[in-house]
Protein backbone atom coordinates (compact mmCIF):
# COMPACT_ATOMS: atom_id res chain seq x y z
CA UNK A 1 0.00 0.00 0.00
CA UNK A 2 1.49 3.33 -1.07
CA UNK A 3 1.01 6.07 1.50
CA UNK A 4 3.75 8.48 0.48
CA UNK A 5 2.69 11.61 -1.38
CA UNK A 6 4.58 14.58 -2.75
CA UNK A 7 4.51 17.76 -0.66
CA UNK A 8 1.40 19.77 -1.35
CA UNK A 9 0.68 23.12 0.30
CA UNK A 10 -3.12 23.16 0.15
CA UNK A 11 -5.43 20.84 2.09
CA UNK A 12 -8.78 21.80 0.62
CA UNK A 13 -11.56 19.59 -0.59
CA UNK A 14 -10.79 20.29 -4.24
CA UNK A 15 -7.29 18.93 -3.64
CA UNK A 16 -6.97 15.30 -4.90
CA UNK A 17 -4.35 14.62 -2.23
CA UNK A 18 -6.90 15.36 0.45
CA UNK A 19 -9.12 12.54 -0.80
CA UNK A 20 -6.12 10.32 -1.43
CA UNK A 21 -4.95 10.53 2.16
CA UNK A 22 -8.50 10.08 3.47
CA UNK A 23 -8.62 6.88 1.44
CA UNK A 24 -5.31 5.74 2.92
CA UNK A 25 -6.58 6.35 6.46
CA UNK A 26 -9.74 4.35 5.77
CA UNK A 27 -7.71 1.54 4.21
CA UNK A 28 -5.58 1.25 7.35
CA UNK A 29 -8.75 0.91 9.41
CA UNK A 30 -10.01 -1.90 7.17
CA UNK A 31 -12.81 0.18 5.64
CA UNK A 32 -11.95 -0.83 2.10
CA UNK A 33 -15.17 0.14 0.33
CA UNK A 34 -15.05 3.62 1.83
CA UNK A 35 -11.38 3.89 0.88
CA UNK A 36 -12.23 3.13 -2.75
CA UNK A 37 -14.81 5.93 -2.73
CA UNK A 38 -12.14 8.44 -1.72
CA UNK A 39 -9.57 7.15 -4.21
CA UNK A 40 -12.18 7.57 -6.94
CA UNK A 41 -12.83 11.15 -5.81
CA UNK A 42 -9.11 11.83 -6.07
CA UNK A 43 -9.00 10.29 -9.56
CA UNK A 44 -12.01 12.35 -10.64
CA UNK A 45 -10.07 15.49 -9.75
CA UNK A 46 -6.84 14.23 -11.32
CA UNK A 47 -7.23 11.47 -13.88
CA UNK A 48 -3.50 10.69 -14.07
CA UNK A 49 -3.07 10.37 -10.29
CA UNK A 50 -0.77 7.35 -10.30
CA UNK A 51 -0.83 6.58 -6.57
CA UNK A 52 -4.61 6.79 -6.39
CA UNK A 53 -4.95 4.27 -9.23
CA UNK A 54 -2.37 2.02 -7.57
CA UNK A 55 -4.03 2.12 -4.15
CA UNK A 56 -7.46 1.62 -5.69
CA UNK A 57 -6.09 -1.54 -7.33
CA UNK A 58 -4.58 -2.77 -4.05
CA UNK A 59 -7.86 -2.15 -2.22
CA UNK A 60 -9.89 -4.02 -4.82
CA UNK A 61 -7.34 -6.83 -4.55
CA UNK A 62 -7.90 -7.03 -0.78
CA UNK A 63 -11.65 -7.24 -1.40
CA UNK A 64 -11.22 -10.06 -3.91
CA UNK A 65 -12.54 -7.88 -6.76
CA UNK A 66 -9.82 -8.94 -9.16
CA UNK A 67 -11.34 -7.67 -12.41
CA UNK A 68 -11.67 -4.19 -10.93
CA UNK A 69 -8.18 -4.48 -9.46
CA UNK A 70 -6.77 -5.41 -12.87
CA UNK A 71 -8.46 -2.42 -14.50
CA UNK A 72 -6.97 -0.05 -11.91
CA UNK A 73 -3.49 -1.54 -12.01
CA UNK A 74 -3.45 -1.27 -15.81
CA UNK A 75 -4.38 2.42 -15.46
CA UNK A 76 -1.45 2.92 -13.07
CA UNK A 77 0.91 1.16 -15.48
CA UNK A 78 -0.36 3.37 -18.28
CA UNK A 79 0.94 6.32 -16.26
CA UNK A 80 4.17 4.71 -15.02
CA UNK A 81 4.88 1.58 -17.10
CA UNK A 82 8.07 0.69 -15.23
CA UNK A 83 6.88 1.17 -11.66
CA UNK A 84 7.95 -1.89 -9.70
CA UNK A 85 5.06 -1.78 -7.21
CA UNK A 86 2.49 -1.72 -10.01
CA UNK A 87 4.26 -4.53 -11.83
CA UNK A 88 4.35 -6.59 -8.67
CA UNK A 89 0.68 -6.08 -7.85
CA UNK A 90 -0.30 -6.90 -11.40
CA UNK A 91 1.47 -10.20 -10.81
CA UNK A 92 -0.53 -10.68 -7.59
CA UNK A 93 -3.81 -9.94 -9.36
CA UNK A 94 -3.06 -12.24 -12.29
CA UNK A 95 -2.08 -14.94 -9.81
CA UNK A 96 -5.44 -14.56 -8.07
CA UNK A 97 -7.18 -14.83 -11.45
CA UNK A 98 -5.42 -18.15 -12.03
CA UNK A 99 -3.02 -16.82 -14.68
CA UNK A 100 0.07 -18.08 -12.88
CA UNK A 101 2.43 -18.06 -15.87
CA UNK A 102 1.64 -14.43 -16.69
CA UNK A 103 1.87 -13.54 -13.00
CA UNK A 104 5.37 -14.97 -12.70
CA UNK A 105 6.61 -12.71 -15.49
CA UNK A 106 5.48 -9.61 -13.62
CA UNK A 107 6.94 -10.84 -10.34
CA UNK A 108 10.27 -11.43 -12.01
CA UNK A 109 10.30 -8.01 -13.69
CA UNK A 110 9.51 -6.26 -10.41
CA UNK A 111 12.11 -8.21 -8.48
CA UNK A 112 14.75 -7.70 -11.18
CA UNK A 113 14.39 -3.96 -10.62
CA UNK A 114 14.10 -4.12 -6.84
CA UNK A 115 15.80 -7.42 -5.97
CA UNK A 116 16.31 -6.50 -2.32
CA UNK A 117 12.98 -4.82 -1.62
CA UNK A 118 11.84 -6.59 1.58
CA UNK A 119 8.12 -6.22 0.90
CA UNK A 120 8.40 -7.58 -2.65
CA UNK A 121 10.57 -10.49 -1.52
CA UNK A 122 8.25 -11.33 1.36
CA UNK A 123 5.11 -11.17 -0.78
CA UNK A 124 6.63 -13.25 -3.55
CA UNK A 125 7.73 -15.71 -0.89
CA UNK A 126 4.13 -15.98 0.30
CA UNK A 127 3.01 -16.66 -3.27
CA UNK A 128 5.52 -19.52 -3.49
CA UNK A 129 4.49 -20.74 -0.04
CA UNK A 130 0.82 -21.04 -1.01
CA UNK A 131 1.94 -22.86 -4.17
CA UNK A 132 3.68 -25.37 -1.83
CA UNK A 133 7.13 -24.37 -3.14
CA UNK A 134 8.44 -24.12 0.39
CA UNK A 135 12.20 -24.12 -0.18
CA UNK A 136 11.92 -21.44 -2.86
CA UNK A 137 9.70 -19.45 -0.52
CA UNK A 138 12.30 -19.68 2.23
CA UNK A 139 14.96 -18.18 -0.03
CA UNK A 140 12.77 -15.12 -0.66
CA UNK A 141 11.89 -14.72 3.02
CA UNK A 142 15.62 -14.79 3.73
CA UNK A 143 16.22 -12.10 1.12
CA UNK A 144 13.58 -9.95 2.80
CA UNK A 145 15.26 -10.51 6.18
CA UNK A 146 18.70 -9.61 4.79
CA UNK A 147 17.25 -6.30 3.63
CA UNK A 148 15.39 -5.70 6.88
CA UNK A 149 16.51 -7.83 9.81
CA UNK A 150 13.59 -6.52 11.89
CA UNK A 151 10.94 -7.62 9.38
CA UNK A 152 8.76 -9.67 11.76
CA UNK A 153 6.41 -10.94 9.03
CA UNK A 154 9.29 -12.39 7.02
CA UNK A 155 10.66 -14.20 10.10
CA UNK A 156 7.20 -15.55 10.83
CA UNK A 157 6.61 -16.66 7.25
CA UNK A 158 10.01 -18.31 7.08
CA UNK A 159 9.09 -20.26 10.22
CA UNK A 160 5.89 -21.50 8.60
CA UNK A 161 7.74 -22.64 5.48
CA UNK A 162 10.39 -24.42 7.56
CA UNK A 163 7.69 -26.23 9.46
CA UNK A 164 6.16 -27.44 6.20
CA UNK A 165 9.43 -29.22 5.32
CA UNK A 166 9.79 -30.71 8.80
CA UNK A 167 12.42 -28.35 10.22
CA UNK A 168 10.56 -27.64 13.43
CA UNK A 169 13.52 -26.50 15.52
CA UNK A 170 14.55 -23.94 12.94
CA UNK A 171 10.92 -22.84 12.66
CA UNK A 172 10.80 -22.22 16.40
CA UNK A 173 13.90 -20.05 16.18
CA UNK A 174 12.23 -17.96 13.48
CA UNK A 175 9.05 -17.50 15.50
CA UNK A 176 11.21 -16.60 18.50
CA UNK A 177 13.02 -13.96 16.45
CA UNK A 178 9.71 -12.54 15.25
CA UNK A 179 8.52 -12.28 18.86
CA UNK A 180 11.76 -10.60 19.92
CA UNK A 181 10.94 -7.88 17.40
CA UNK A 182 7.30 -7.64 18.48
CA UNK A 183 6.28 -9.49 21.67
CA UNK A 184 2.62 -8.83 20.86
CA UNK A 185 2.72 -10.42 17.39
CA UNK A 186 -0.27 -12.74 17.63
CA UNK A 187 0.36 -14.81 14.50
CA UNK A 188 3.83 -15.76 15.73
CA UNK A 189 2.47 -16.87 19.12
CA UNK A 190 -0.11 -19.00 17.35
CA UNK A 191 2.40 -20.56 14.95
CA UNK A 192 4.93 -21.26 17.69
CA UNK A 193 2.19 -22.91 19.73
CA UNK A 194 1.23 -25.14 16.81
CA UNK A 195 4.82 -26.35 16.36
CA UNK A 196 5.22 -27.02 20.09
CA UNK A 197 1.91 -28.87 20.13
CA UNK A 198 3.00 -31.08 17.21
CA UNK A 199 6.18 -31.87 19.16
CA UNK A 200 4.18 -32.90 22.23
CA UNK A 201 5.34 -29.87 24.25
CA UNK A 202 1.82 -29.22 25.49
CA UNK A 203 2.65 -27.04 28.47
CA UNK A 204 4.72 -24.61 26.41
CA UNK A 205 2.20 -24.74 23.58
CA UNK A 206 -0.58 -23.76 25.99
CA UNK A 207 1.47 -20.73 27.08
CA UNK A 208 1.77 -19.61 23.46
CA UNK A 209 -1.92 -20.09 22.84
CA UNK A 210 -2.68 -18.13 25.99
CA UNK A 211 -0.58 -15.20 24.78
CA UNK A 212 -2.43 -15.28 21.46
CA UNK A 213 -5.79 -15.11 23.22
CA UNK A 214 -4.64 -12.36 25.56
CA UNK A 215 -3.68 -10.26 22.54
CA UNK A 216 -6.70 -10.99 20.38
CA UNK A 217 -9.69 -11.40 22.68
CA UNK A 218 -10.27 -8.41 24.93
CA UNK A 219 -13.09 -10.10 26.83
CA UNK A 220 -11.28 -13.40 27.24
CA UNK A 221 -8.99 -12.87 30.21
CA UNK A 222 -10.73 -10.47 32.54
CA UNK A 223 -8.75 -11.97 35.41
CA UNK A 224 -6.82 -15.08 36.37
CA UNK A 225 -9.93 -16.60 37.90
CA UNK A 226 -11.47 -16.65 34.45
CA UNK A 227 -8.45 -18.54 33.14
CA UNK A 228 -8.63 -21.09 35.94
CA UNK A 229 -12.36 -21.56 35.36
CA UNK A 230 -11.76 -22.37 31.69
CA UNK A 231 -8.55 -24.36 31.84
CA UNK A 232 -7.26 -24.77 35.38
CA UNK A 233 -8.22 -28.41 35.99
CA UNK A 234 -7.36 -29.71 32.54
CA UNK A 235 -4.22 -31.64 31.66
CA UNK A 236 -1.65 -29.81 29.52
CA UNK A 237 -2.77 -31.61 26.39
CA UNK A 238 -6.48 -31.05 27.00
CA UNK A 239 -5.76 -27.42 27.86
CA UNK A 240 -4.12 -27.07 24.43
CA UNK A 241 -7.13 -28.61 22.72
CA UNK A 242 -9.51 -26.28 24.54
CA UNK A 243 -7.34 -23.25 23.77
CA UNK A 244 -7.14 -24.27 20.12
CA UNK A 245 -10.92 -24.41 19.89
CA UNK A 246 -11.25 -20.96 21.44
CA UNK A 247 -8.50 -19.54 19.23
CA UNK A 248 -10.06 -20.76 16.02
CA UNK A 249 -13.27 -19.05 17.04
CA UNK A 250 -11.31 -15.78 17.21
CA UNK A 251 -9.64 -16.50 13.85
CA UNK A 252 -12.95 -17.35 12.21
CA UNK A 253 -14.43 -14.10 13.46
CA UNK A 254 -11.59 -11.92 12.15
CA UNK A 255 -9.93 -13.76 9.23
CA UNK A 256 -7.03 -11.34 9.49
CA UNK A 257 -4.28 -13.93 9.77
CA UNK A 258 -2.89 -14.19 6.26
CA UNK A 259 0.43 -15.46 7.57
CA UNK A 260 -0.60 -18.20 9.95
CA UNK A 261 0.38 -21.66 8.82
CA UNK A 262 -1.82 -23.96 6.78
CA UNK A 263 -2.32 -26.38 9.67
CA UNK A 264 -4.64 -23.96 11.47
CA UNK A 265 -7.39 -24.44 8.92
CA UNK A 266 -6.67 -28.14 8.54
CA UNK A 267 -7.13 -28.54 12.29
CA UNK A 268 -10.47 -26.74 12.11
CA UNK A 269 -11.75 -29.42 9.75
CA UNK A 270 -10.30 -32.22 11.88
CA UNK A 271 -12.07 -31.02 15.01
CA UNK A 272 -15.32 -30.57 13.14
CA UNK A 273 -15.10 -34.07 11.65
CA UNK A 274 -14.41 -35.61 15.05
CA UNK A 275 -17.37 -33.73 16.49
CA UNK A 276 -19.66 -35.03 13.75
CA UNK A 277 -18.34 -38.59 14.19
CA UNK A 278 -19.02 -38.42 17.92
CA UNK A 279 -22.57 -37.14 17.47
CA UNK A 280 -23.33 -40.08 15.15
CA UNK A 281 -21.73 -42.67 17.46
CA UNK A 282 -23.22 -42.06 20.87
CA UNK A 283 -21.01 -44.69 22.53
CA UNK A 284 -17.56 -43.41 21.65
CA UNK A 285 -14.36 -43.73 23.65
CA UNK A 286 -13.42 -41.42 26.52
CA UNK A 287 -10.75 -39.85 24.35
CA UNK A 288 -13.25 -39.01 21.62
CA UNK A 289 -15.72 -37.76 24.24
CA UNK A 290 -13.11 -35.39 25.65
CA UNK A 291 -12.59 -33.86 22.20
CA UNK A 292 -16.31 -33.18 21.93
CA UNK A 293 -16.41 -31.57 25.36
CA UNK A 294 -13.62 -29.21 24.35
CA UNK A 295 -15.30 -28.25 21.09
CA UNK A 296 -18.42 -26.90 22.74
CA UNK A 297 -19.10 -23.23 23.04
CA UNK A 298 -18.41 -21.85 26.47
CA UNK A 299 -21.81 -20.23 26.75
CA UNK A 300 -23.22 -22.17 29.63
CA UNK A 301 -25.79 -24.00 27.50
CA UNK A 302 -26.60 -27.56 28.40
CA UNK A 303 -27.09 -30.50 26.14
CA UNK A 304 -25.75 -28.79 23.05
CA UNK A 305 -22.62 -30.13 21.43
CA UNK A 306 -21.86 -27.97 18.43
CA UNK A 307 -18.48 -27.25 16.89
CA UNK A 308 -17.54 -23.62 17.42
CA UNK A 309 -16.14 -23.00 13.95
CA UNK A 310 -17.83 -20.57 11.61
CA UNK A 311 -17.87 -21.08 7.87
CA UNK A 312 -14.82 -20.37 5.74
CA UNK A 313 -14.68 -17.22 3.66
CA UNK A 314 -14.24 -17.45 -0.12
CA UNK A 315 -13.79 -14.86 -2.82
CA UNK A 316 -14.78 -16.43 -6.14
CA UNK A 317 -14.41 -14.98 -9.62
CA UNK A 318 -17.07 -16.80 -11.66
CA UNK A 319 -17.31 -16.65 -15.47
CA UNK A 320 -20.52 -17.64 -17.25
CA UNK A 321 -21.68 -16.82 -20.79
CA UNK A 322 -18.73 -14.47 -21.26
CA UNK A 323 -19.57 -12.42 -18.16
CA UNK A 324 -17.55 -12.36 -14.98
CA UNK A 325 -18.97 -11.90 -11.51
CA UNK A 326 -17.30 -11.94 -8.10
CA UNK A 327 -18.90 -13.67 -5.12
CA UNK A 328 -17.73 -13.12 -1.55
CA UNK A 329 -19.35 -15.85 0.49
CA UNK A 330 -18.93 -18.10 3.48
CA UNK A 331 -19.73 -21.80 3.34
CA UNK A 332 -18.84 -25.07 4.97
CA UNK A 333 -19.65 -27.59 2.23
CA UNK A 334 -19.37 -27.83 -1.54
CA UNK A 335 -23.15 -28.06 -1.84
CA UNK A 336 -23.57 -24.75 0.00
CA UNK A 337 -21.18 -23.10 -2.43
CA UNK A 338 -22.85 -24.61 -5.50
CA UNK A 339 -26.35 -23.72 -4.30
CA UNK A 340 -25.30 -20.12 -3.67
CA UNK A 341 -23.83 -19.75 -7.17
CA UNK A 342 -26.76 -21.45 -8.90
CA UNK A 343 -29.28 -19.31 -7.04
CA UNK A 344 -27.37 -16.06 -7.64
CA UNK A 345 -27.10 -16.71 -11.38
CA UNK A 346 -30.55 -18.31 -11.66
CA UNK A 347 -29.14 -21.56 -13.08
CA UNK A 348 -30.43 -25.11 -12.98
CA UNK A 349 -27.78 -27.42 -11.47
CA UNK A 350 -28.51 -30.27 -13.89
CA UNK A 351 -27.98 -28.09 -16.95
CA UNK A 352 -24.53 -26.73 -16.13
CA UNK A 353 -21.19 -27.80 -14.63
CA UNK A 354 -18.93 -25.74 -12.41
CA UNK A 355 -15.22 -25.91 -13.17
CA UNK A 356 -12.30 -24.59 -11.11
CA UNK A 357 -8.96 -23.30 -12.42
CA UNK A 358 -6.09 -25.46 -11.17
CA UNK A 359 -2.55 -25.16 -12.57
CA UNK A 360 -3.72 -23.13 -15.59
CA UNK A 361 -6.35 -25.72 -16.50
CA UNK A 362 -10.07 -25.89 -15.74
CA UNK A 363 -11.28 -29.11 -14.14
CA UNK A 364 -14.67 -30.13 -12.85
CA UNK A 365 -15.31 -28.98 -9.28
CA UNK A 366 -15.89 -32.11 -7.22
CA UNK A 367 -14.43 -31.28 -3.81
CA UNK A 368 -14.29 -28.14 -1.68
CA UNK A 369 -10.58 -28.80 -1.13
CA UNK A 370 -10.05 -27.83 -4.79
CA UNK A 371 -11.16 -24.28 -3.99
CA UNK A 372 -8.71 -21.83 -2.48
CA UNK A 373 -9.96 -18.88 -0.47
CA UNK A 374 -9.46 -16.87 -3.64
CA UNK A 375 -10.34 -18.94 -6.69
CA UNK A 376 -11.43 -18.64 -10.29
CA UNK A 377 -14.43 -20.69 -11.49
CA UNK A 378 -16.31 -20.98 -14.74
CA UNK A 379 -19.68 -22.46 -15.57
CA UNK A 380 -20.23 -24.45 -18.76
CA UNK A 381 -23.44 -25.82 -20.21
CA UNK A 382 -23.87 -29.59 -20.13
Amino acid sequence: MTTKRPDHPQRKHHDPYYYFEKGNALFKRGRYNDAITYYEKAIKLRSNFFYAWLNRAVTHYHLGLYSDALESIDESLGIKPKNSKSLFYKGCILDALGKTNDASKYYEIALSRLPDDPELCNNYGLTLYYASKFEDAISYFERAIRSNVDFKDAWNNKGNALREIGKNEEALRCFGKSLEIDPEFSSAWLNEGNVLYSLGEYKDAAKCYTRFMENESEEFFKNREEYRRRYGELSSRDRCLKLQNDMYQVISNTRNYVNIDKHCYQQENQYRERSIAHSKNGSSSKKARSVIIHSRKSNGSKGKSSAIYTKKQYSLSVTYSGKQKTFNLSCQTLKEMQDYIFKSLNLHPRKVTIQVLLDDEYVELRNLNQVKQRAKLRIVDN
